[in-house]
């Protein structure tokens, strides 16, 4: 029998019922394991650090002996600077709960609202003074489901003050900080228990001073290498200044012994363990059409040969059905941490591995369904 023949026949005995089944089932599972996948990876870069200001470049310091960029403290001495031709702001950060939702609260400075120029969506401008009064990022204000007017319970995780302020506007800010609560600096560093800022940022124009200029007033070592700054932030204490601050949690979670390759092997192997559930559609289709492909073996059909013809029909399904389920995944509800999302962060390399996965678990199938069932 024909190459050609034999999948035709091939086909009408799988039938469009079962590809349907197959497409869907593989579909489900990739979307269960692209999701777990893909909030495990953004783990490795949430939403942390702002993009530089339209013509400015960004140089943020973090401490270097936090757990997170968002709970430390930095002690920075602005003479370092002095000359330069540099913009510095103070940010404090402090995890809170408000209204008993775990968000955080971001102390901020008027030179922080001139450099970002956040637009007021609704209620008053932005006041860097005051001190009963917050203003809401335009995302999470629809996670809190409060507006200007509205009163927030403020419980801060590191200090026992508790604050009642108002809800004095909503900001359309970039990321971070429409995630955010944005109140003056005075109010934050009274919650976060401590004068000392969470981070500090210099700005500059590299057309008019460089950066390796501006790196060596920051520091008296010169610029420091960026995963052995971190380290010796452990034992001499200071600041972190990272090479890519896109990867700012990564080295974190590295310090504390958690290399990025353990979170991107725990990724794939939560992809291989929901992606034994593939095995399902290969052999459901030994079970229901198990007698009409004996009837194959009779006619001289090596058992070989028809599991290739099996896989020629189907595979191409599952790879539209493993693509499909990382896209569905991408539409779904990512979790919150401190109101910040983790989205579903499955490109390049690991999505190919993830279909990857899928595909091979499922020829796996394939290959040890029973022919003679039915």
């Amino acid at each position: 029998m024909e190459v050609q023949s034999l999948l035709a026949y091939t086909y009408k005995i799988v039938g469009l019922k079962l590809l349907l089944i197959t497409l869907l089932s593989v579909a489900l599972y990739s979307t269960t394991s692209a999701y777990i996948e893909g909030v495990l990876l953004s783990t490795l870069n949430p939403l942390i650090e702002p993009p530089s200001p339209d013509g400015l470049s960004v140089i943020s310091l973090y401490s270097g002996t936090a757990i997170s960029p968002i709970t430390g403290l930095v002690s920075f001495d602005a003479s370092k600077l002095r000359g330069l031709p540099v913009i510095v702001w103070f940010e404090v950060t402090t995890p809170i709960l408000a209204n008993g939702t775990p968000v955080v609260l971001r102390g901020v400075d008027g030179t922080w609202f001139h450099i970002y120029k956040p637009r007021v969506v609704a209620g008053d401008p932005f006041n860097p003074n005051a001190t009963l009064r917050v203003w809401v990022g335009y995302r999470l204000a629809g996670l809190l489901n409060v507006r200007p007017g509205d009163v927030l319970v403020i419980k801060p995780f590191f200090t026992n003050v508790e604050a009642i302020v108002i809800v004095a506007g909503v900001l359309d800010a970039v990321e971070p900080y429409s995630y955010e609560i944005i109140a003056s600096r005075a109010l934050g560093s009274m919650l976060r228990g401590s004068t000392l800022p969470s981070t500090v940022r210099v700005a500059f124009d590299p057309g008019v001073v460089g950066y390796d200029v501006v790196v060596g007033a920051l520091s008296p070592e010169g610029a420091p290498a960026t995963i052995a700054r971190v380290a010796s932030a452990l034992v001499y204490g200071g600041y972190v200044r990272l090479e890519d601050p896109g990867r700012l949690q990564e080295y974190y979670i590295r310090r504390l012994g958690v290399p990025s390759e353990v979170i991107v092997v725990l990724a794939l192997l939560s992809n291989v363990i929901v992606s034994l559930l593939n095995l399902t559609p290969a052999w459901l289709i030994y079970t229901m059409r198990g007698r009409s492909l004996s009837t194959l073996i009779e006619l001289g059909v090596s058992r070989p040969t028809i599991r290739v013809c099996l896989a020629l029909l189907t595979i191409p399904v599952v790879v539209v059905a493993s693509v499909l389920g990382v896209m569905v995944a991408k539409l779904v509800e990512p979790p919150l941490v401190l109101g910040y999302p983790l989205g579903v962060e499955l490109e390049g390399p690991m999505l190919l591995a993830h279909v990857a996965v899928q595909v091979t678990i499922y020829t796996l199938g394939l290959l040890t369904g029973g022919l003679d069932e039915g």
